[in-house]
């Protein structure tokens, strides 16, 4: 399996997971959401999400 194709599923994984945020309106103060693989580092997607939304938030370092 080449790295493309890895990745592919983990993008739309993250993509599932950080859509459901609530945008960032451009004024008030944000938090910016990324996802990362946990074996490459790389960012397989983020979102800029008002800091009141940031409440709900906890961190994960490792999850499917």
């Amino acid at each position: 399996m080449s790295e493309r194709e890895r990745l592919e599923p983990l993008r739309a994984k993250a993509d599932e997971v950080l859509a459901p945020w609530p945008g960032w309106d451009g004024e008030s103060p944000y938090l910016e959401l990324v996802a990362i693989d946990p074996v490459t580092r790389i960012r397989l997607g983020h979102r800029f999400v008002p800091v009141a939304a940031g409440r709900r938030l906890h961190v994960v370092r490792d999850a499917s």
